[in-house]
């Protein structure tokens, strides 16, 4: 029975702990934690979980000696009984049973390092010529991992020289002269991925090299256009996710409608850091804009997002639109008394301000300052709690020290200098 998103993933016997279950939510996941603590792990396994397939390196099981854990990733699927899959040591090999089925949804992995993957149930099997030659290699599936080389220049062929994908540069000035309804949709995309007021939009393509033949795309900045490839990183990720999410869905329909089959009818994306390069104006729109920009491609498509995040930016921006009854916040930690991570959910709550955030169980600081500024406050407070007030030589180092981490004017400095430590004012 195939299935179309994956409602929990538990894990025994691989990962950074013994055992760890995850609790996914129907529309938003937000996964938040130290580094180290599991969240890309966490996604890779999903990505597998969900294809098949590996955007990377394969999991590899513990070898913690005295375990005696059989390896095992098990899928919660909706309205159905879990499905275990099991590590074959001599194969080296994850096995999913034949019960599991596939995944009836497109499927969006976007990667920290400006990488992507991309599964289709329609596109990722082997047809045509390949399988009526018996060159196909097996009747697996098969996904479409870019490097961000790939993604934007040599675009991804089979090793039958089969093109799967022709790669930014030439797709987007393609679009533009041949299939404007794609150039239309992709603006649409783009003006609600922008940051700004002032939404990006494609530009007129331009020769750029004596030597290079090709037409580059460009976008329309507010000082005049530049070509794609000469923008920033952070104007580049969110242009390759954009025209990912342009061409996965076109190349979807039109497979499904050679292959006489309906286009599905969910979308799956996980999103690793959605905050990198991004300036803080960008990161307190990126989740939310996501959503609208899948909307840009179908009213009608749902979508389930798995994010993970090191921005408060990011979880403040969700506070107007996060629903407790679709959406989950979870707090990946390494616990500090058996060295292994944990995962636990986090009760919703707005926190109003992105420093509130820094200091909420999400993110876990003391305080919302540099770190010589927290230490000089707990010594504070630690002084007033335990020193004795006649002590002058602790009272003057612990001035010392807040004098030199906070500005003059912090309300904590202030109340310190007028109530704890007046003789020791600044005049």
């Amino acid at each position: 029975m195939d299935f179309d998103r994956i409602d929990a993933l538990s894990l025994v016997g691989v990962g950074p702990a013994p055992s760890l279950k995850v609790q996914l939510a129907s529309r938003l996941t937000v996964l938040t934690g130290q580094n180290s603590a599991g969240k890309t792990f966490i996604l890779d396994v999903l990505w597998w979980a969900l294809t098949g397939t590996w955007a990377d390196l394969f999991a590899w099981p513990r070898r913690d000696p005295g375990e005696g854990l059989e390896p095992t990733i098990s899928l919660g699927l909706p309205g159905r009984s879990a499905v275990a899959c099991r590590y074959t040591p001599a194969d080296e090999t994850w096995s999913r049973p034949a019960e599991l089925g596939s995944i009836q949804a497109l499927v969006i992995f976007c990667r920290v390092d400006g990488g992507f993957a991309v599964w289709d149930p329609v596109r990722g099997r082997e047809t045509g010529s390949s399988k009526r030659n018996g060159q196909g290699r097996s009747s697996e599936r098969t996904a479409f991992v870019f490097s961000p080389n790939q993604l934007w220049k040599d675009g991804l062929k089979t090793e039958e020289g089969v093109v799967l994908c022709n790669g930014i540069i030439h797709d987007v000035v393609d679009w533009k002269a041949r299939r404007p309804e794609l150039s239309d949709v992709l603006n649409r995309v783009l003006s609600r991925l922008s940051a700004s007021d002032e939404p990006m939009r494609l530009g007129e393509p331009q020769r750029l090299w004596i030597r290079d033949s090709r037409d580059f795309s460009t976008l329309r900045m507010p000082y005049g256009d530049i070509p794609i490839v000469h923008a920033s990183a952070a104007v580049k990720r969110i242009f390759g996710l954009a025209y990912l999410l342009v061409w996965a869905w076109h190349e979807h329909r039109a497979a499904a409608r050679l292959s006489g089959v309906q286009p599905v009818g969910q979308m799956v994306m996980l999103f690793d850091e959605p905050e990198a390069h991004l300036h803080p104006i960008w990161q307190r729109r990126v989740l939310p804009a996501l959503f609208e920009a899948v909307e840009a491609l179908n009213e009608e498509l749902p979508v389930q997002v798995v994010a993970s995040t090191h921005s408060p930016l990011v979880t403040a921006s969700l506070e107007p639109v996060f629903d407790p009854a679709t959406d989950k916040l979870l707090h990946f930690v390494v616990d500090d008394v058996d060295r292994a991570a944990k995962i636990h959910e986090i009760a919703w709550a707005k926190q109003g301000d992105a420093s509130d955030w820094l200091v909420s169980e999400a993110f876990g600081l003391k305080q919302a300052r540099s770190a010589e500024a927290e230490a000089a406050i707990i010594a504070a407070m630690d002084f007033v709690k335990n020193e004795p007030q006649s002590n002058p030589q602790a009272k003057a180092e612990v001035t010392r020290q807040l004098r030199s981490a906070l500005p003059g004017d912090d309300p904590f400095l202030t109340r310190w200098e007028t109530v704890l430590a007046p003789e020791e004012s600044p005049e």
